[in-house]
């Protein structure tokens, strides 16, 4: 038995209207409630609460810090020029916060020498395949540890 066409098209415009076609709307009768009202958090909630932690913690500021650089495992530097440093000796924790930059250790060596220990230089330039010669390396050493006079 073949369709008239005018019925199919009848047929199509019910199936979308019952089942969400084109022109199907969202809310309504017959849609489900929304149980609450999504609440979005804002930066300065979080501030506020990481400060009243700090606070129980007993955190004070330590005034006229300049830099503070912190050495990963792998061989990078995270720099800070300017911080904001706090402290709470007690609970034996540090804060160290504001704008930083991450930069490979070779990048700063030349002004962080005064900064690091001779240990850590020796371990790095040991771990480390990239030293050009044993001239470098010896001029290296001489420069992390001078000779004694």
């Amino acid at each position: 038995m073949a369709e008239d066409p005018e019925i199919a098209a009848a047929r199509q415009r019910m199936i979308a209207r019952r089942f969400g076609g084109a022109s199907a709307s969202t809310g309504g009768k017959g849609t489900v409630r929304r149980k609450h009202k999504a609440v979005h958090k804002t930066a300065t909630s979080d501030d506020k609460k990481l400060g009243s932690t700090l606070k129980k913690l007993g955190v004070t500021n330590i005034p006229a810090i300049e830099e503070v650089n912190l050495f990963t495992s792998d061989q990078k530097v995270i720099h800070f020029q300017n911080p904001k440093v706090q402290a709470s000796i007690a609970a034996n924790t540090y804060v160290v916060s504001g704008p930083n930059e991450t930069k490979n250790l070779t990048d700063m060596l030349p002004g962080i020498l005064n900064q690091v220990r001779s240990l850590v230089l020796n371990l790095y330039r040991t771990s480390c395949s990239f030293w050009p010669t044993p001239l470098f390396s010896r001029s290296f050493n001489l420069l992390i540890n001078p000779p004694l006079k």
